[in-house]
């Protein structure tokens, strides 16, 4: 299992990423709106919140991919497997 650090720092190391950030409230994104123009979410809320952009700011949303496995799910099931 990768820690949520260390794969922040894989995906702001690629070429096409500015930069990452990890959100501990649902304000948090609004401290990087100066540095950004467009904020990628995989939902158009944030702890039932609906997101809200400023102006010159696009929001796009990627959807969750519905295979990938929480890491909760993965130990258990390396676990049920296990002799």
């Amino acid at each position: 299992m990768i820690p949520e650090h260390h794969r922040m720092a894989m995906v702001d190391a690629l070429k096409c990423v500015d930069a990452t950030f990890q959100m501990e409230t649902i304000y948090d994104n609004a401290k990087f709106f100066p540095i950004a123009n467009k904020l990628f979410k995989n939902g158009g809320t944030i702890y039932g919140n609906k997101v809200e952009v400023p102006e010159g700011v696009e929001l796009i949303i990627v959807p969750d991919i519905e295979e990938v496995f929480s890491t909760t799910e993965l130990i258990e099931k390396i676990r049920r497997q296990q002799p």
